[in-house]
């Protein structure tokens, strides 16, 4: 099955109350990214105008270190806009630029794709070049070589893992193998962004940060994935950048199950979480907290 990832926020008004399978629990995936790829870019944290993405950007870019020769491949890339944007930083053309997306609404919400053939929804992907994929990791990991690329030499040289690894089923080294076999060039890196287990200071309610803790690999366990799928080189470092928000914008986006932490609970456990928020806030209307992220990369 397609795996399910958090790109996006819902800020300004909270929706209204989703009813479905127990009761005003999150709606089905499909309602929800729609949601999603009509407003997510208004975040924070993915406003692609926004200064957090763009010191994000320069990050992952010196990590990744693109020349015009390369091939990127962004799994879980949204609207493509990320990936795009590191591209043309690097002087990579967007031939060489695919992004991977298991949500068609989020695909929908992306600018003309470069190229002349997209793969629509439903459809299977052939070996024409394109410039995105509706299929999850794993299916597209799991495509045989000649299905999408020729094979590992004219495969991608970077594969770009941004906030989705957590979703990925485990085990997670059987996946990372197929990606190191099947799609990806010798000397090629994948870089993974994702966000620590335990070392985090997002002003959540107590129970959010339950779950989180619950839902988010150690880095240790993606590194030893890595590691045993056969990729070399494997290491990590941690990235810190001071944010501050409105206290009430904080609340919306929770409100708005903006993560996908918050889809574990009703509209009514979240107004007690966001009060639970603003009691911890002591009254202030901001927020100030620390991002912290970690990239993980390894070579193949």
């Amino acid at each position: 099955s397609l795996w399910d990832f958090d790109l996006g926020v819902v800020c300004g008004t909270a929706s209204q109350p989703r009813q479905g399978v127990a009761e005003n629990r999150m709606a089905d995936h499909d309602d929800h990214y729609q949601a999603v790829a009509k407003v997510y870019s208004l975040a924070v944290f993915y406003d692609s105008s926004g200064p957090f993405v763009k010191w994000l950007q320069c990050q992952i870019a010196e990590v990744l270190k693109l020349t015009p020769e390369d091939r990127l491949a962004d799994v879980g890339g949204g609207d493509g806009e990320f990936a795009l944007t590191l591209a043309r930083a690097s002087n990579l053309s967007a031939s060489n630029v695919v992004v991977i997306e298991p949500s068609a609404a989020m695909l929908h919400s992306a600018p003309p794709s470069p190229r002349a053939a997209d793969v629509a929804d439903g459809d299977r992907p052939t070996a024409a070049a394109h410039g995105r994929v509706n299929l999850g990791a794993v299916e597209w990991c799991d495509l045989a070589a000649g299905d999408l690329e020729a094979g590992p030499q004219d495969g991608f040289t970077c594969v770009l893992l941004k906030e989705m690894v957590h979703h990925l089923e485990a085990p997670r080294s059987a996946t990372f193998q197929l990606m190191r076999e099947r799609r990806m060039r010798n000397g090629g890196r994948v870089v993974i962004v994702t966000r620590p287990q335990h070392d985090f200071d997002y002003p959540f309610f107590d129970a959010a940060r339950q779950v989180w803790v619950k839902n988010q690999p150690p880095t240790a366990e993606i590194k030893a994935a890595l590691t045993e799928a056969g990729f070399s080189n494997v290491s990590h470092t941690m990235i810190r950048h001071p944010l501050a928000l409105k206290t009430d914008e904080w609340c919306t986006m929770v409100q708005n199950r903006f993560w996908s932490t918050f889809s574990h609970f009703t509209d009514a456990e979240l107004q007690a979480g966001t009060d639970e928020i603003r009691s911890n806030a002591g009254g202030s209307d901001t927020l100030e907290f620390e991002e912290r992220m970690i990239i993980i990369t390894a070579t193949k």
